[in-house]
């Protein structure tokens, strides 16, 4: 931890920038990727006391003339950089060799993506706060409605249904600032050699997360036209086999905003992540769980004797008995099977708001440290540009 009293010697790369783990000594921030002569981020104390060191040995990838003299790929299209300069470009796509001889920190990527990352992690904590805030009075509303529905005059139910229609419209936006901000910083990182690999949680979170939103979206349309008995079994089993999908693309959502922590790089928030990437999935896994098992006990027969699998019960086939109620046949065991869901679903329903808020804190904490890395990675690429520019042409 920097202490103001006391001499640190730190590691500075080429650009004078911290490079090296070291906590402030006033917010514990990790200090890493911050000017040497500069402030803190997150409270701006200064950072006196500091003394740069030359990176040891067996960590350099240039030489004093500032060539490459390790196997380096470039990060645009994988060239091997050994033996050129670090102000010249790679000789197959033209891209800076600078921004490929550094560590592999948000600081050092494209601009745009850093940026583009920001913004999209701004949207979910907008999103998140519109959707609860608004959902929360929309649900107290509800729930406080029938004491004054008596006594109330028309004026004032106007007045409860117009804010009604506003809150539901809060929520909807909300929902949408937040699977906007979903696709926003889960983008693959562009123009990266070897990236794939590295993406495959991004590719899976966007999958299924989109798989998720547009199976269960249509399947709750499907359960509001109250559809024949056979259909609506189907749509139950359709209905669970997105959701599904749904905690699979949220815990690969949670494991890739752990992994962009990483490269801030803060510990903290690292942790943070992990954790909410392991508490959801396993509530919602629960949840789920008690879900499939409901569904299996009230659907299960219908839908084996609409497959021809089973035939206890004789699907009906005349257009009467088609177009009957779509509630499912009353069971014996779905039955007692309602407390024990009432009571894993009070504690699942509060671990799982526990959740949000630590998602909100987790989103929150990330705005700043983003737009910095944003800010640094122009700054990076431009110091780039501007070598290349300023480097001697070799003479024809």
């Amino acid at each position: 931890m920097l202490r103001p009293q006391q001499v640190h010697v730190v590691a500075v790369d080429q650009a004078g920038l911290i490079d090296q783990d070291i906590s402030c000594g006033r917010c514990a921030y990790n200090l890493r990727g911050s000017p040497l002569n500069g402030s803190c981020p997150q409270c701006n104390m200064p950072l006196v006391g500091l003394q740069a060191r030359t990176p040891p040995v067996p960590e350099k990838l240039l030489d004093d003339a500032g060539t490459v003299i390790a196997d380096v790929s470039c990060r645009r299209c994988g060239y091997n950089l050994r033996g050129l300069a670090r102000d010249g470009r790679c000789p197959e796509c033209a891209t800076p060799v600078a921004p490929s001889v550094q560590r592999d920190l948000l600081r050092y990527a494209e601009p745009k993506y850093v940026r583009r990352i920001a913004r999209g992690n701004s949207c979910i904590w907008v999103g998140l706060i519109l959707a609860l805030l608004s959902s929360g009075l929309l649900y107290a509303g509800y729930l406080v409605a029938p004491a004054f529905a008596d006594s109330a005059s028309d004026s004032l139910m106007l007045i409860a249904a117009a804010a009604g229609v506003l809150l539901g419209a809060a929520s909807l936006f909300g929902i949408i600032a937040f699977f906007c901000g979903l696709w926003m910083i889960t983008a693959p990182e562009p123009s990266v050699f070897g990236a794939r690999q590295r993406d495959r949680s991004v590719r899976l979170a966007r999958r299924c997360l989109l798989a998720s939103v547009v199976g269960v979206g249509t399947s709750t349309l499907v359960d509001l036209l109250v559809p024949p008995v056979p259909i609506m079994a189907l749509n139950q089993v359709v209905g669970l086999t997105f959701a599904v999908l749904g905690v699979i693309g949220v815990v690969a959502y949670l494991q890739h905003v752990r992994s962009l922590a990483l490269r801030l790089p803060n510990q903290e928030l690292t942790n943070l992540a992990g954790w909410l990437a392991r508490t959801l999935g396993i509530v919602l896994s629960v949840l789920l769980f008690f879900c499939v098992i409901e569904t299996l006990i009230a659907w299960g027969p219908t839908t084996l004797d609409l497959l021809g699998i089973a035939s206890s019960t004789p699907v009906p086939t005349t257009p009467s008995a088609m177009s009957t109620s779509a509630a499912p046949p009353t069971n014996p065991l779905a039955s007692a099977l309602v407390p024990v869901e009432a009571c894993i679903g009070r504690f699942a329903a509060f671990i799982l708001l526990m959740s949000l808020i630590g998602l909100l804190r987790l989103h929150r904490r990330l705005r700043k440290p983003l737009r910095k890395q944003a800010d640094l990675a122009e700054a990076h690429w431009h110091n780039a540009e501007v070598l290349v520019a300023a480097a001697p042409r070799p003479q024809q």
